[in-house]
């Protein structure tokens, strides 16, 4: 994947008249000769920059919870959270003592990583009855009760968005799954007390969400996928549909057809109903005929 987008970048900088473009492989250093020939058998159009990519699931999932952890409030109660951890409970003399009690031991979080933070989080909460208990003795260990409520919250809230990363991480899946998996993420959120940090999470999810479907080719897998295609505006649908017929054409190298008559009617653009508390059941309303499991 990596010489291909190497190819691909390249090809768009030098002219394809060249004899050879050559390519070194950074890992293995294993020269990579390709002629001209090799490059026009590609099945792409260089010369209209059309090659799309999509973001990973994972990365995209991330970018939400950056969005929310970068906030001043939230990130000084993680900021304080990581504190006691790394600074006093990680300790020699209070890591010897809990091991002498049989404690888990403490999680340091990497900044970079919020599932890391999230589970330095969660080993905090558990430990929250010995933190308090030690705090008598070590004052640097003392939170607040609005820090222990906020950690309890942080969990509850960014929970869906941790199991989603997980099986994002370890499933192959097709492009339309991130938009259920987004969806269900954000009717669990949905379900939960109010917050800003909810309020802050949610708009991302939004944005994040919206943009996806600004790419042509990930518009086009939701719209082939018959569990969600209803979710779908009217303009979304023509998107997927024009995108999909110059797919066609580029693949079989037909002849240029015109299209544009090929505008169907389409029912109103849903609206998202009230009395959906998950995406299976927003889906049911929304379109009665569909069954969902």
């Amino acid at each position: 994947m990596l010489k291909t987008v190497r190819i691909l970048n390249c090809e768009m900088q030098l002219s394809i008249n060249n004899d050879t473009v050559d390519f070194e492989e950074d890992e293995d250093d294993i020269d990579c000769r390709i002629d001209s020939d090799t490059i026009e058998s590609i099945d792409f159009n260089i010369s209209s920059n059309t090659i799309t990519s999509i973001r990973c699931g994972a990365h995209t999932l991330q970018l939400c919870v950056n969005d929310v952890l970068k906030q001043s409030a939230v990130k000084d109660n993680v900021d304080k959270i990581r504190f006691v951890v790394k600074k006093k409970l990680r300790s020699k003399t209070i890591l010897n003592f809990l091991r002498s009690e049989l404690y888990k031991k403490p999680i340091i979080d990497c900044a970079t990583r919020w599932n890391s933070t999230n589970k330095m989080i969660e080993r905090c909460l558990e430990m929250k009855e010995i933190i308090n208990t030690l705090s008598k003795d070590y004052p640097d260990l003392f939170l607040e009760s609005e820090e222990w409520s906020f950690a309890t919250e942080f969990l509850g809230l960014f929970k869906p968005i941790y199991n989603a990363t997980i099986k994002l991480q370890s499933e192959q899946l097709c492009y339309s799954e991130l938009y259920i998996i987004v969806m269900d993420i954000t009717f669990q959120i949905d379900a939960l007390p109010d917050s800003n940090m909810k309020t802050l999470l949610k708009e991302s999810l939004k944005i994040r969400k919206d943009k996806l479907l600004e790419n042509e080719l990930f518009n086009a897998a939701v719209f082939l996928d018959p569990r969600i295609k209803v979710c779908l505006t009217c303009e979304q649908k023509q998107r997927a549909k024009n995108y999909i017929l110059s797919l066609y054409k580029r693949m079989n190298s037909t002849e240029e057809h015109n299209t544009s008559h090929l505008i169907l009617e389409e029912a109103p653009s849903p609206s998202r109903p009230d009395a959906a508390k998950s995406f299976s059941d927003y889906l049911q309303i929304i379109d009665p005929t569909t069954e969902i499991d």
